[in-house]
């Protein structure tokens, strides 16, 4: 995702998604080892890497005034310099490595489907969650049309920033507590 630097110039480029996979797998094998070794040491390399990634994906979109408007040059530029980036999409894997750690250090602690006694504030909690995890996947598909039409090209870097960097992590965030209610 780096020879040529610039994804439309890559033979078959629509498997861009691959070379960021590959490298995510190639982290992760370095991370989870850690992470068995010493849990805390490998929630601090989770979250480091996760907050590096968002910062220097934050650092772009200003440095570029990148935004989510995608039918004029926004989104080549967004494209070059963001969008298949291994180091711009690394937090929405690392949500996916995060919730299979809390999936599985529940289970340490005996916290399993089996043993779950769902009581009036276990459901209201879930639901609550649950609600809130929906609310969040409609708030990041809709958002984008108040940058579009007679709109376009309104938003400034803060709102660009909140959107192409965080939206991708609290999508993921969101998909991963909807799966750990469905699990539990």
């Amino acid at each position: 995702n780096f020879i040529p630097f610039d994804s439309d110039k890559v033979c078959m480029g629509w498997t861009w998604y691959l070379g960021d996979d590959m490298i995510f797998f190639i982290v992760g094998i370095a991370i989870i080892p850690i992470f068995h070794r010493a849990k805390l040491l490998g929630w601090f390399l989770l979250l480091s890497l996760t907050g590096i990634s968002l910062g220097v994906t934050a650092f772009l979109i200003t440095k570029y005034h990148l935004s989510a408007y995608i039918f004029d040059q926004h989104y080549a530029e967004y494209s070059y310099y963001a969008y298949s980036k291994p180091y711009t999409r690394a937090p929405a894997y690392f949500v996916g490595v995060a919730a299979a750690w809390v999936l599985q250090t529940m289970e340490e602690r005996g916290i399993t489907r089996e043993s779950q006694i769902f009581g009036r504030k276990q459901a209201l909690a879930t639901t609550a969650a649950a609600l809130l995890a929906g609310g969040v996947l409609c708030l990041i598909v809709f958002i984008p049309s108040t940058d579009f039409g007679t709109s376009r090209n309104s938003w400034n870097n803060f709102e660009s920033v909140l959107l192409l960097d965080f939206g991708r992590f609290f999508w993921a965030l969101s998909w991963a507590v909807i799966t750990l209610l469905c699990y539990y």
